[in-house]
């Protein structure tokens, strides 16, 4: 898998950082994301389809920050599967979409 290194969002950019752990009070994430600091980061431990899969959730995160919006755990998580399977489905529309200047 090809490390990202940062994700943009229309007003900030994440640097991702890949950690052997990422920890919560003890507890063992996939990821978590720190909006003053701007970095996703981003668990080893797992698969690189979870590694994805938590950029993705953690940078859904970091728009509901961006835009004011209520950051529900749980939409959050229903919305990046859904996304991430959206994108894989869709691949011509997503080349048009990159295609599509401003």
């Amino acid at each position: 898998m090809k490390k990202i290194k940062e994700v943009k969002i229309p007003f900030s950019t994440y640097d991702v950082v890949y950690k052997k752990d990422v920890k919560d009070m003890g507890k063992i994430l996939y990821g978590d994301i720190d909006h003053n600091c701007e970095i996703i980061r981003v668990s080893e431990r797992f698969s690189e389809r979870r590694q994805i899969q938590t950029i993705v959730h953690e940078t859904l995160h970091g728009i509901n920050f961006d835009m004011g919006l209520p950051d529900v755990e749980k939409n959050v998580e229903m919305l990046a599967g859904t996304l991430i399977y959206f994108i894989q489905h869709n691949p011509e529309l997503i080349e048009e979409i990159q295609k599509v200047k401003g």
